[in-house]
């Protein structure tokens, strides 16, 4: 199909950005993801190894804070 061709020629609505086919930014974002992981801040991440042991599971030493 020549849409998403003539879809992308586009001009850009704001100058110096892309035309972006719908699912093209959530494909980017799990490339992203599966490469750099998901940012959990240390609160959070403290919660999660908490949880963790309060159902008696070990927790690499690497995991933790």
């Amino acid at each position: 199909s020549r849409l998403p061709e003539w879809v992308k020629g586009s001009p850009e609505l704001v100058p110096g950005t892309k035309v972006l086919l719908p699912g093209e930014i959530e494909r980017s974002n799990e490339l992203d993801r599966l490469e750099n992981g998901i940012f959990i801040d240390t609160e959070t991440h403290q919660q999660f190894i908490n949880t963790a042991k309060s159902f008696g599971l070990q927790i690499k030493p690497e995991l933790t804070i």
